[in-house]
C-alpha cells in the first residue's frame, strides 16, 4: 500500500521522501531540531533520541526517514550546497566583461564566507566530512560544480588555449573557498579573515591572467 514515499533512486539522503504536507513536515521540524543541537552542543554530541524529542515526533518517525546521525548530517550538508549553488549562479548571471566577472566573483566568495559566519551549525556540520567518506565525496562533487558555474559564466571571456587552465583553476578555488571558510572560522576572527582576503586575492590574480 502506498504511504506517499517516492521510490530509491528519487530518495537522496532520506530513507523515505515524503510526499504529503504533513510528512515533509515531519521531515522539515526533524531537520530544524538537528540544526538546533548542532548550534547548542555540536554533532557529535546529538543523538537520534534528542532530535526526536526537540522535534516532537516519535523516534521511530526518525528513523523513519533518517537511518542514522550521518544521513541528517548529509542532508543538511546538501542543503546548505544547494543554496551556496543557487548564490552562486545568481550572483555570475550575465556577466559581461572581465572587470565585471573579477567583481562578481569576489563578492560571491565574500558572500560565502558571510553565510558560514551567519550559520554557527554549519561549521561543526562540516568537521563531519573529516570522518564520513560519502560526505568528503559530496565535497567534493559541490566543488566540481560550482567550479563549472564559475568557469561557464566566464568562459566567453577566456583564449581557446586558456579554457583547460580555466577549468582547473574554477574547481580548485570552488574547494578552497569551502575549506578556506571552514578553517578561517575555526582560527577565529581577525585570522580568518585576514585568511580569506588572502584567498579572494589569489583568485583575482589567477582571473587576471586567465580572462581577456
Amino acid at each position: 500500500m502506498s504511504m506517499g514515499y517516492g521510490t530509491s533512486e528519487e530518495q537522496g539522503h532520506l530513507r523515505r521522501v515524503p510526499r504529503q504536507a504533513r510528512s515533509r513536515q515531519r521531515v522539515e521540524a526533524i531537520l530544524s531540531a538537528a540544526q538546533e543541537l548542532i548550534v547548542e552542543s555540536g554533532s557529535d554530541a546529538m543523538t537520534m533520541s534528542d532530535v526526536a524529542v526537540l522535534a516532537g515526533v516519535p523516534i521511530g518517525s526518525v528513523y523513519q526517514y533518517f537511518p542514522d546521525k550521518a544521513s541528517i548530517l548529509r542532508e543538511l550538508a546538501l542543503r546548505f550546497m544547494e543554496r551556496t549553488r543557487g548564490m552562486l549562479a545568481e550572483g555570475l548571471q550575465e556577466v559581461r566583461d572581465k572587470d565585471e566577472a573579477m567583481e562578481r566573483i569576489d563578492a560571491v566568495l565574500a558572500g560565502y564566507y558571510d553565510l558560514f559566519l551567519s550559520e554557527p551549525d554549519i561549521r561543526d556540520m562540516w568537521a563531519a566530512t573529516q570522518s564520513d567518506k560519502e560526505l568528503q565525496q559530496l565535497d567534493v562533487e559541490d566543488s566540481t560544480i560550482n567550479g563549472g558555474i564559475i568557469a561557464d559564466a566566464v568562459r566567453h571571456l577566456v583564449p581557446a588555449q586558456s579554457q583547460q587552465r580555466l577549468e582547473a583553476v574554477t574547481v580548485l578555488f570552488a574547494h578552497l573557498s569551502g575549506a578556506g571558510a571552514r578553517l578561517a572560522l575555526a582560527v577565529g576572527r581577525d585570522k580568518g579573515d585576514a585568511m580569506m582576503v588572502e584567498l579572494r586575492a589569489s583568485v583575482r590574480r589567477a582571473l587576471d591572467e586567465i580572462l581577456v
